[in-house]
């Protein structure tokens, strides 16, 4: 009898930042002036990787509301019980044992996923949409952390009609998704901001065209688009916005559906997407994509803060109890077993974040309505691996079964 497989809901996505010029708008609100408070336990993985807030117990993956992981620093954001548009960031620091603010968010309405937080030199950038009065218009403001002084800095922002946002960064730059109203049109628009002048421009803008999600490579801009004629493409342009080459995705359309793209990567001449159903890979070829794996249920690879994945082991997870690693290097799909997912019927992987040959990994258990979080090293993977494929370019390799096999829960 063939497997049910319920698929989670996902993340919602978000808003855009900054102007032209994106003056310091000074640091976020002063923690002297804040009530919300949190008790700061010691803070510790245990021999199995487990991670430890003392005797603090998260029972749900809102208790813990990750942001980044980075150099054995987790970055969180907790709402105050009593005002849930007010929010506080904090440093779990894994070599100090301790938990530290960073600062506070007011008139909070929703931020910018994992996978699209960035990092420059020591910072690292996000966007949040404010409410600029209670029930009244949104408003998408830039923020970054610190990460030498801990501190919630704050860039001018602006109005955006689409709560969707990507972030990418490349040379020293940080690459941003738009969506706003020029002359009546939607108009989807990258913007490039350099923080070392404090300054922002628009390098491509579609004013028919709906730029669906992008990646940056090796110095190359890509842009999934819905065309004039409503189909799908991957342009490939230059930093400077000049076109190089147009492939056609209207196959995987078809195939897709037109569910909101969570994902897109280029890595080592393969291009990867996935949307809340399933994830496909590509070899790039000259003028075409060739499809060489493809997945069911909801696939996503790890947060990466860095300008570009690993090269060699990239963890792939889904809303199913299996999870994988990809080489692109070696043309390779390994299937892993969890040896801390003890029932894989209501234990699956939701989150994970990956930094400096380490992964952290949140392990949701749907019946308990509880998570636990693992911090292990990209070489412990390896050791549960239990079957690895070879991706051929003559024949499709999937994984994560059929799609009659999946049914959605609105």
């Amino acid at each position: 009898m063939k497997k049910l497989i319920c698929l989670l809901s996902v993340f919602l996505f978000l808003c855009g930042c900054g102007a032209d010029t994106l003056e310091k708008s000074g640091v976020a609100e002063s923690l002297e002036s804040s009530s919300v408070t949190i008790e700061e336990p010691d803070v510790y993985l245990d021999a199995d990787g487990k991670l430890c807030f003392g005797d603090t117990q998260f029972k749900t993956k809102r208790d813990l509301w990750l942001l980044a992981y980075v150099e054995d620093r987790i970055y969180f954001k907790i709402q105050d019980p009593d005002d849930e548009q007010r929010v506080t960031i904090y440093k779990a620091d894994l070599n100090a044992h301790e938990i530290t603010a960073v600062g506070i968010i007011e008139h909070y309405r929703i931020s910018t996923r994992p996978h699209d937080v960035r990092r420059i030199d020591q910072k690292l950038y996000f966007t949040v949409a404010c409410d600029e009065e209670k029930g009244g218009k949104v408003h998408e403001t830039l923020f970054s952390i610190d990460l030498v002084t801990d501190t919630l800095h704050t860039y001018e922002g602006e109005r955006l009609i689409s709560p969707l946002v990507y972030h990418q960064t490349y040379g020293g730059k940080l690459f941003t998704l738009k969506t706003k109203a020029v002359d009546g049109y939607y108009t989807s628009y990258i913007e490039k901001f350099d923080p070392a002048e404090n300054t922002a421009e628009t390098i491509l803008s579609e004013k028919i065209a709906d730029i669906l999600a992008f990646t940056v490579d090796n110095g190359l801009l890509y842009l999934m688009e819905k065309n004039e004629q409503e189909r799908w493409e991957l342009l490939r342009y230059d930093l400077d916005g000049v076109l190089q080459n147009r492939f056609d995705l209207s196959d995987a359309q078809e195939d897709m559906g037109d569910y909101k793209i969570a994902q897109i990567c280029v890595t080592n001449g393969y291009f990867l997407v996935s949307n809340l159903i399933e994830m496909k890979i590509f070899k790039i070829l000259d003028d075409t994509l060739h499809l060489v794996a493809n997945g069911w249920a909801s696939e996503f690879y790890t947060a990466n803060y860095n300008e570009k994945l690993p090269e060699e082991n990239i963890f792939i997870y889904s809303a199913r109890e299996q999870t994988f690693l990809f080489n692109p290097i070696e043309a390779t799909l390994s299937q892993l077993v969890l040896p801390f997912i003890k029932y894989p019927e209501t234990q699956i992987v939701t989150e994970a974040f990956e930094s400096d040959g380490t992964v952290l990994l949140c392990i949701s258990d749907i019946m308990a309505n509880k998570s636990s979080y693992y911090i292990l090293p990209e070489e412990k993977l390896k050791e549960f691996v239990v079957q690895t494929n070879r991706i051929k370019d003559e024949e499709v390799l999937h994984f994560l079964g059929e799609k009659e096999e999946v049914i959605i829960i609105e």
